[in-house]
């Protein structure tokens, strides 16, 4: 009887036994049970892409696995949770009676690597929140964060580099003068949503 051919696992990719399985399993069940109970609704979206959208919504193309479509068009495996619910929800948003819109999702998504031992592929649990009036829905994606990081059992700080907050905070600390006159270039009127994730 001839010796048994081996094959290894591409270089960024491998397997999860089972006790890792379970781990990976409760943790989700604790953040997606979290989530739920802060009315956000489960949600997969597609694991592959059109590559035409994923780089019109900003995707790195040197870490996108691509694929060739049946009728030749070039796609992307998703490399995040957040592009792939974007498209999703910049069809439907003009159709939407019931804002703002919740999703979570725990997904797996890929990204290539330069081969020097980095993983090519982690599991996300994320959730998306849209239509919102600020500052409230950063605050409630910030409050799920600080939920989130809790279940970890560490010590952590939660650093905040948006400039928009700045309004908000000197109103809360009740700054003389008013609110200020604060915007960014090109983001009044935008759809403003928050996002959190969480890889591992």
């Amino acid at each position: 009887m001839g010796e048994v051919a081996r094959f290894s696992v591409p270089v960024g990719f491998g397997d999860l036994l089972p006790e890792e399985v379970r781990r990976r399993e409760r943790v989700e069940r604790e953040l997606l049970g979290r989530f739920s109970a802060w009315g956000y609704l489960p949600f997969v979206p597609s694991a592959v892409e059109e590559a035409k959208a994923m780089r019109a919504l900003g995707v790195d193309e040197a870490q996108a696995f691509t694929l060739i479509g049946p009728r030749g068009e070039l796609l992307y495996l998703r490399p995040d949770g957040t592009l792939p619910v974007v498209r999703f929800l910049k069809n439907l948003l003009p159709h939407l009676a019931d804002v703002p819109v919740r999703l979570m999702y725990a997904i797996d998504v890929f990204r290539r690597t330069n081969g020097g031992g980095e993983r090519a592929t982690w599991r996300q649990v994320g959730l998306e929140l849209v239509g919102l009036s600020p500052p409230w829905g950063e605050v409630e994606v910030l409050a799920l964060a600080e939920e989130a990081l809790s279940l970890s059992g560490r010590r952590f700080r939660v650093a905040i580099g948006h400039a928009r907050f700045f309004p908000y905070l000197l109103e809360v600390l009740g700054v003389s003068g008013g609110k200020p006159n604060f915007s960014i270039p090109g983001r009044e009127k935008s759809s403003r949503g928050s996002s959190l994730g969480v890889e591992g």
